[in-house]
């Protein structure tokens, strides 16, 4: 062979050579990237028991739940402040309570009353709690989301975190908030149900998972509550395979972490049968990241600097009868929401919403002998730009702002919208 063959022969090999190397790291970056983000990415699941019941054999049912349920010290228990406040002033009730996870003062129906009679009920429930625990609670839970006392709470206590925020309820229990979201985000200051335009604040965290489409097209008792689903089903057995299917679909499919919410009144007609035992046995046997919710308020604080930018696929379990899916994104300016047809059926501008909360400058009222209406619940909503779930049952049906179809990358919708 020439020595001009030869050089020719070697760069081939050289160039072989190099091409298979460059294959084998390629194929080794994406591996480790893919087995970096499969361990770093959290699924987060929170726990939770409602305490609205504070007598002896309350105190008994649950402690005989738990008792027969694998170990587990992250229970979250809201403590309903009106029903059940003696609870402070038990040591047998709060020393069990702290064994086994964190108690969360919850409130209610705060906007019914001025403001100093509001930072009196936070200042009263703030020290009951440190009396009882020897520490300020790091948060609290309100059904009906008040800015003005989360606003009070966080420049007098610190807190870090408000539970038990509804997703999208419509003139259910006297109260409306439109608009929200079901998963971690920071609070705007002036309306506690919106994203923060920029930077943290308090971490808003749900009071339940809903089913992220049938709870609209639907009927709201699809979600996380156990109890709700005697509601929309009749066999124990297919509501512990929903509630086993929508955790899983969620945790799974949900990005930039997975994130999933339970919990239930000790006063519900069927608390502690074999069934809710069924599914708090399965859900504590998983490989989940548990977090109580000021480990979440600080999972997020450690990682986010802005509320994170949310992304779901998902499709309902068969049971419900629903047979489309949903896509959603959401972040600080924008939630949007995509049925399985390419129609946008819900969006809001965020960046261009200047819905304040109203109780920060009014006193609320309501008439419960009445049916809710606008005017008769608390109403602390967004403005919609799409509000379209095409006559769904639980949707707002005041007034239906038509929706669209669009085929391009759903995050893309808000540059592109009025395009075919």
């Amino acid at each position: 062979m020439t020595r001009p063959k030869r050089a020719l022969a070697t760069r081939k090999h050289l160039i072989l050579i190099f091409s298979l190397l460059l294959i084998v790291l390629t194929a080794f970056i994406v591996v480790h990237f893919h087995f970096i983000h499969q361990v770093s990415r959290r699924e987060i699941v929170n726990v939770g028991i409602i305490i609205e019941d504070s007598s002896v054999g309350a105190y008994n049912d649950l402690v005989g739940f738990i008792d027969t349920l694998p170990m587990f010290t992250k229970y979250d228990f809201y403590l309903k402040y009106d029903a059940a406040k003696d609870v402070y002033s038990n040591s047998t009730w709060i020393a069990f309570l702290i064994s086994k996870g964190k108690i969360i003062p919850t409130l209610g129906w705060t906007q019914l009353h001025d403001y100093a009679w509001r930072r009196s009920l936070v200042d009263e429930v703030f020290e009951k709690h440190k009396n009882a625990t020897g520490s300020y609670p790091r948060g609290f839970a309100d059904f009906q989301s008040d800015t003005y006392i989360a606003n009070y709470a966080r420049q007098t206590y610190n807190i870090t975190f408000i539970g038990m925020q509804i997703f999208e309820q419509w003139m259910i229990d006297w109260m409306t908030s439109l608009g929200n979201w079901q998963c971690p985000y920071y609070a705007r200051e002036n309306n506690v149900l919106l994203p923060s335009e920029k930077g943290k604040g308090i971490v808003m965290l749900p009071h339940l998972t809903w089913d992220w489409i049938c709870r609209n097209t639907k009927n709201h008792q699809w979600s996380s509550h156990p109890e709700g689903l005697y509601i929309v089903l009749n066999n124990e057995n297919e509501m512990l395979d929903y509630l086993k299917s929508l955790c899983r679909k969620t945790v799974e499919n949900m990005e930039p972490f997975g994130f999933f919410v339970t919990m239930f009144e000790n006063v519900c007609s069927h608390a502690y049968n074999n069934y809710y035992r069924s599914w708090y046995e399965w859900l504590l046997s998983q490989d989940f990241d548990y977090m109580t919710c000021d480990e979440i308020a600080d999972y997020l604080n450690e990682n986010f600097d802005e509320t994170p930018t949310y992304t779901i696929e998902y499709t309902p379990p068969e049971i419900t009868g629903e047979t489309s899916s949903i896509e959603w994104f959401f972040n600080k300016d924008y939630r949007i929401a995509r049925l399985s047809s390419n129609y946008i059926c819900s969006f809001i501008d965020y960046t261009n919403n200047q819905s304040y909360d109203q109780y920060l400058s009014n006193v609320g009222s309501i008439n419960t002998s009445s049916s809710p209406s606008k005017t008769n619940c608390i109403w602390y909503s967004a403005h919609y730009t799409i509000d379209d779930w095409r006559g769904a049952p639980n949707a707002s049906q005041e007034t239906v702002k038509e929706g669209q179809f669009f085929d391009k990358n759903l995050q893309d919708f808000p540059s592109l919208q009025g395009e075919d």
